[in-house]
């Protein structure tokens, strides 16, 4: 599933050890290192991309990628984003009007893969109040962790700051990117700061096409990463953004 929405990239909300537990077991019994990220093992992959819908966080750690509603500014790459990784995945994504927050929580229990290109929302002081901003609503941290999605394989946020845990509970793991775990996704990459509609798109399509060649998730975001840092080496807010969670 991917998709695109509005709001920044910011971190998620409280859950119980229990939910945590469960999802862990859940991933534990998949097997260590299945490669199930090839086209061919997609067939449950579906993509939802709000477009019209991606905007900048209003209350996070600085600026980031834009969309409409809610008063934050459209994201001017998110579409052509959302239909290049549909096309990778082989799915149909969700667009603007398309990609409400009831469509999205009805497309991801059947999903193996998501991806959101979309404006995120975080509190520094409470990241349970974490959320996806979409077409005409958001989806909170609660509502994505009490997603069931048995055959989730891997979920990427292109979006703002959405790995970021706030500011009061360091030692906690609660946003956005740890709600998709909870959900069932085995693998989650998030943000920890602001991203750059103009970065996002082209951070995305590497990581693809890394996935498709054989590379694994935490080692694709990894290549990722390098190459970034060795073309812009000052830049470290572009090539330390993305983090991945997951084996």
């Amino acid at each position: 599933m991917v998709a695109a929405g509005g709001g920044e990239r910011r971190p998620g909300c409280r859950t119980r050890p229990g939910r945590a537990g469960r999802a862990a077991a859940r991933r534990a019994r998949r097997g260590p290192g299945r490669p199930r990220h090839r086209a061919a093992d997609r067939a449950g992959a579906l993509a939802a991309v709000p477009a019209a819908a991606r905007r900048r966080g209003r209350d996070g750690p600085g600026p980031g990628r834009a969309g409409e509603a809610a008063g934050l500014p459209r994201l001017r790459l998110a579409a052509a984003e959302a239909r290049d990784v549909a096309r990778r995945l082989g799915a149909t994504p969700l667009i603007d009007a398309a990609a409400t927050p009831s469509a999205v929580r009805a497309a991801l229990p059947g999903a193996t893969h998501a991806h959101f290109a979309c404006h995120a929302v975080t509190d520094a002081t409470d990241p349970g109040r974490g959320r996806l901003e979409v077409h005409a609503g958001s989806l909170r941290v609660p509502d994505l962790a009490a997603l069931g999605v048995p055959r989730g394989e891997l979920a990427y946020l292109s979006a703002c700051a959405t790995a970021f845990g706030g500011t009061v509970l360091l030692d906690e793991s609660i946003h956005v990117a740890s709600g998709l775990q909870l959900a069932g996704f085995r693998h989650v990459v998030g943000t920890l700061w602001p991203v750059s509609d103009d970065a996002a798109p082209d951070i995305a399509a590497a990581f693809y096409a890394a996935v498709d060649a054989g590379a694994d998730p935490a080692s694709a975001l990894h290549g990722v990463a390098l190459d970034l840092r060795r073309r812009h080496p000052a830049a470290i807010a572009l090539w330390a953004s993305h983090v991945h969670f997951g084996p």
